[in-house]
């Protein structure tokens, strides 16, 4: 399987999103993301899906890792932010 990640999310143990059984929860209010971080002098970018805000997701590595948000979308069901994270992380 291929998807698109940062050194730093599989540093941190975060995996294949398909396989991931994460504690997102569809039923819930959802969040679209997108944002750049720094690692070792090179930026990267991360487009995720979070119910918490996007800060409290990366709560340990916001200002560790310089991240910066370039934009959000707001669902009020997760399964819709599923969807467009889907799209987006297979274009």
């Amino acid at each position: 399987m291929v998807w698109k990640t940062a050194p730093s999310c599989i540093l941190q143990g975060t995996g294949c999103p398909y396989c991931n059984t994460g504690s997102f929860k569809p039923d819930k209010p959802g969040i679209v993301y997108h944002v750049s971080l720094i690692y070792e002098d090179t930026v990267y970018y991360k487009v995720g899906i979070t119910n918490n805000s996007v800060k409290e997701r990366f709560k340990a590595d916001w200002k560790r890792l310089n991240m910066r948000l370039i934009w959000e979308l707001k669902f009020d069901v997760g399964k819709d932010a599923k969807t467009l994270e889907t799209q987006l992380l297979a274009s």
